[in-house]
């Protein structure tokens, strides 16, 4: 089910798919800096995921919700999952940040 309009949303689960992996750890992440995120039984497994991954799922696959509960869902969400993306994206570059100091350090002669 295509949602014209909400590409930024995916864009942003994109870049925490990026950095995590995989949906299980973007959610063990998200519940780390956002304790409380809303959780939702999987309709797969029915372990619990984020909200971000469920609307992720529903845009993605068919699903029984219908597109305006989707898109309402987009809509109350991207806020917190920008700043949960950004709070990531900070993380990451710190990170790379460490590793290209250590880089020069151990290579200067």
């Amino acid at each position: 089910m295509a949602l014209a309009g909400h590409g930024h949303n995916m864009l942003l689960y994109l870049i925490l798919y990026e950095i995590f992996k995989n949906q299980k750890s973007i959610d063990k992440y998200i519940m780390k800096v956002s304790p409380n995120t809303l959780q939702v039984p999987s309709p797969h497994n029915n372990r619990p995921e984020t909200i971000y991954t469920k609307l992720r799922n529903e845009i993605t696959h068919r699903v029984d919700s219908s597109p305006g509960e989707t898109r309402s869902g987009i809509i109350g969400n991207t806020h917190n999952l920008k700043c949960i993306a950004h709070t990531a994206i900070m993380a990451e570059i710190r990170i790379i940040g460490v590793r290209v100091k250590l880089n020069a350090e151990f290579t200067q002669e």
